[in-house]
């Protein structure tokens, strides 16, 4: 029977770093795809479509999805967002999961539509 060759906590560490700095364009092109894919989720959860609640003309391009921005409607999506640190992969995650367990206080607008949400909560 063979034996597994053990490595120490630190030999491994030491391995996990060599491998981060070797393969660095990798790890972001996979932060970058499941970042895509959880937004895509939570895109697909809130109807793929502009709330559209100014009644504002819309254009086939302002409904593309990297138009598309994650509102919350009571305002506070700064704050929530910030307390995630860089991880936008685990945001996306906890909202779609908020989403599904039945939560409302999320919606989608369009990039025109959020700038004007934005203007008239200044004002």
């Amino acid at each position: 029977m063979k034996s597994k060759d053990y490595h120490s906590p630190e030999q491994n560490r030491e391995y996990g770093r060599k491998w981060r700095r070797t393969h660095h364009e990798k790890m972001l092109e996979n932060g970058r795809f499941y970042m895509r894919k959880e937004r895509n989720k939570v895109l697909d959860l809130l109807g793929n479509k502009c709330a559209n609640p100014y009644n504002l003309p819309h254009y086939s391009w302002m409904e593309e999805p990297e138009m598309l921005h994650i509102d919350h409607i009571h305002n506070g999506g700064n704050i929530e967002r910030k307390s995630f640190s860089n991880s936008s992969t685990s945001y996306y995650r906890s909202i779609a999961k908020k989403i599904l367990a039945g939560c409302k206080e999320y919606q989608l607008l369009c990039a025109a539509c959020n700038w004007r949400k934005r203007y008239e909560n200044i004002r």
